[in-house]
């Protein structure tokens, strides 16, 4: 999901937002960076960019949702119905009678790899989305 936690500067990692993997305290009190880090790298070539969350049945106010997350965690709408995180967007449906509220799609990009246009897979009603964006480092994930 997208980063919603705080990131805290320290004299290691003075830009914790600007880094590709800094520390996460959600990681947990076991996890050091080196640990989590070097398992970060060896899957760099994966790239969250976007996640889609449907409203609660009925729910139609798209804009409000994305303008209510706006406020909740300080982050800025980036058109109507999505709002920016440091790493990805999150958007916004509307919901559906009979439709179940939460995730919808999960876009990742992936570089390095060789495949012809969209792959896409469906998995417990939530679609997932692997797209091919730049980067120079040779494929290491399997799709």
């Amino acid at each position: 999901m997208p980063e919603l936690d705080s990131h805290h500067s320290s004299q290691e990692h003075p830009d914790p937002l600007g880094e590709r993997f800094s520390p996460w305290h959600a990681a947990g009190p076991k996890a050091s960076y080196k640990e989590y880090s070097a398992g970060m790298r060896r899957h760099a070539d994966l790239h969250l960019l976007s996640a889609v969350l449907r409203l609660a049945p009925g729910d139609e106010d798209v804009v409000g949702a994305s303008k209510q997350w706006e406020g909740l965690f300080g982050v800025k709408r980036v058109s109507d119905t999505e709002v920016g995180f440091t790493n990805a967007k999150m958007g916004f449906v509307e919901g559906r009678d009979g439709m179940n509220e939460g995730l919808v799609e999960v876009v990742i990009g992936v570089e390095g790899l060789v495949f012809d246009g969209e792959k896409r897979v469906e998995m417990l009603g939530v679609k997932w989305r692997f797209i091919l964006v730049g980067g120079s480092e040779g494929g290491r994930s399997r799709l």
